[in-house]
């Protein structure tokens, strides 16, 4: 290290969900245009009517997820430039907003049985066998 520079920052890639957050959300675009946009290199469309499941991750960084409503309609208005500078941009804006529902996604965590590769895995029980009868005879 240099006399006099700082360290650089660790970058964190994937910031840690808020308390109680689901993992994914379900958005709905109800516009008549199609929403696109990119997180991590990644393209992410939102069709009309159509329901698509994202991780939160993700609609946090396109949709502002996660912040106060009003937070959360200015940061789209911004990102997707649906201010149009008129006296009524802004009442659009919120119609656009309006039509787009976000709403949480729970999945559920199924254990299964630990690989016997692994030096510490207790190997499942086996069920019983049944024997298939050969009746091409």
């Amino acid at each position: 290290m240099f006399p006099g520079r700082m360290p650089m920052p660790m970058y964190n890639p994937q910031p840690a969900l808020p308390e109680g957050s689901p993992s994914h959300v379900r958005i709905v675009n109800n516009n008549d245009f199609l929403i696109e946009d990119r997180y991590d290199g990644e393209l992410f469309s939102f069709p009309h009517g159509e329901k698509i499941t994202v991780p939160y991750i993700v609609a946090m960084h396109i949709f502002g997820l996660g912040q106060a409503a009003q937070e959360q309609l200015m940061y789209c208005v911004r990102r997707f430039g649906w201010h149009t500078g008129t006296v009524d941009g802004m009442d659009t804006a919120k119609k656009k907003f309006a039509k787009v529902s976000i709403s949480p996604v729970f999945m559920r965590l199924v254990e299964v049985p630990p690989e016997p590769d692994y030096p510490d895995a207790k190997p499942a029980k086996a069920g019983k066998r049944h024997e298939i009868e050969d009746r091409s005879a």
